[in-house]
């Protein structure tokens, strides 16, 4: 019998410290399961990542590997839209005199992650002074950004 996959058995598995599960007894629906729990809780990215680096990768079927690439992928490429933004955004703040600190999920990407297509994300947090937001905000609006 498989161990529920749950938000526990996911952090155990992309902190490597699964105890062996027998994936080879996981049935289709198991893995369609554990990809889609993945997903929503926008963890895919590191499990790809965990059973690529564990060297299991290979041994899952086909359509879960597939599943789990495209996942990653997406992300890695939506990341590097984002620090494409994040860069253009940043300069023109530096233009206007505005210091900029850079929160939460592109910080972690850049930072805590290894690689930034683990980390999903679906905004951008920037920390800008009070007295600096109204002309960030233009800025920011300027580039298609909506306030949030």
């Amino acid at each position: 019998m498989q161990p529920p996959i749950d938000n526990h058995t996911l952090s155990r598995i992309i902190s490597d410290r699964m105890p062996g599960p027998d994936w080879d007894s996981f049935s289709a629906a198991d893995w369609d399961f554990l990809v889609a729990k993945a997903h929503a809780a926008g963890v895919a990215p590191l499990v790809y990542w965990t059973f690529s680096r564990s060297g299991k990768f290979s041994s899952l079927p086909q359509a879960v590997r597939n599943s789990l690439r495209v996942l990653y992928s997406s992300t890695w490429m939506q990341n590097q839209k984002n620090l494409k933004e994040l860069e253009i955004l940043a300069r023109r703040f530096h233009q206007a005199e505005i210091p900029v600190v850079v929160l939460k999920g592109i910080c972690f990407a850049l930072t805590v992650y290894p690689d930034i297509g683990l980390r999903p994300m679906g905004d951008m947090d920037l920390l800008v002074q009070v007295s600096k937001l109204a002309e960030a905000v233009r800025i920011a609006k300027s580039f298609g950004y909506e306030d949030s």
